[in-house]
């Protein structure tokens, strides 16, 4: 798999929320008992806690969901631990790991959008801890098969009709606006970074209403058949997200976003 080191920075970034997560197998199933020590130690960080049934598994697609008997395993429940005030949480299950983050202005207690590395160096952090805390509760040892990056950007500049248009000409025809066309489009793509296997894209524009504004959702992914390695498994899937970001927007949004 190669690797990228691609580089992009905003002095208005239009980011408003981003989401990095690991997915992992264990050799031995994760039990609630192997996870309970993260309340105490994140608890006052993120204090309100909500499970949810188990989400399904993106290694394993085709993995069943079945009655579950007096002798079989407990499933650990999907769990967040939130912040109520920004939105902001941690999740995990037994097959995941991740952190979300909000940027959303009109959120008082939202943080303003630090750059990838911050984000990264606390996911990294994060998730050792989890792996740590597993470990010590008697679980086994993960093995990261696959790193995500979600990022959400609002793009109030730009209707989804012109963006559209924009994205199939390449920016360089004009365009006629159509606000009847606005109301409930979404303009997506799934597709695979430079034709890597390994490597997935989902792009999608959506727009609520005849207004003009856009929400731009991308989504990569890094993956392996072995072990991945977290910090260049999420460091690849950030470049990706990068160049797929470069590709969906024009020049003039990136300038007036005071591109560095």
């Amino acid at each position: 798999m190669a690797e990228r080191s691609d580089t992009l920075s905003f002095t208005r970034p239009p980011v408003r929320s981003v989401r990095l997560a690991f997915y992992f197998e264990a050799e031995e199933r994760i039990s609630a008992a192997h996870t309970s020590s993260l309340f105490g130690l994140w608890r006052t960080e993120y204090p309100e806690i909500v499970q949810s049934p188990p989400r399904a598994s993106i290694t394993e697609p085709t993995r069943d969901v079945a009655f579950i008997g007096q002798d079989d395993y407990w499933p650990l429940p999907f769990t967040e631990m939130e912040k109520p005030d920004s939105g902001e949480s941690i999740f995990f299950q037994d097959d995941r790991f991740g952190v979300l983050w909000n940027f959303d202005p009109d959120l008082d207690a939202a943080s303003v959008y630090p750059g990838f590395e911050r984000l990264c160096e606390e996911l990294l952090a994060r998730f050792g801890r989890f792996c740590d805390e597993v470990s010590s509760a008697g679980g086994s040892r993960l093995v990261v098969k696959v790193a995500e990056c979600v990022y959400t950007n609002e793009i109030p500049e730009v209707a989804i009709d012109t963006y559209a248009f924009g994205i199939l000409t390449g920016w360089n025809q004009d365009y006629i606006a159509n606000p009847s066309l606005r109301e409930g489009t979404m303009f997506s793509r799934h597709y695979h970074s430079e034709g890597d296997k390994d490597r997935p894209v989902w792009v999608s524009a959506t727009a609520e209403g005849e207004d003009i504004g856009i929400t731009l959702q991308l989504v990569t992914r890094s993956e392996a058949e072995g072990e991945l390695s977290p910090e260049s498994g999420i460091k690849v899937a950030h470049d990706d997200l990068i160049r797929t970001f470069v590709e969906w927007t024009s020049e003039g949004m990136r300038q007036n976003w005071g591109q560095k």
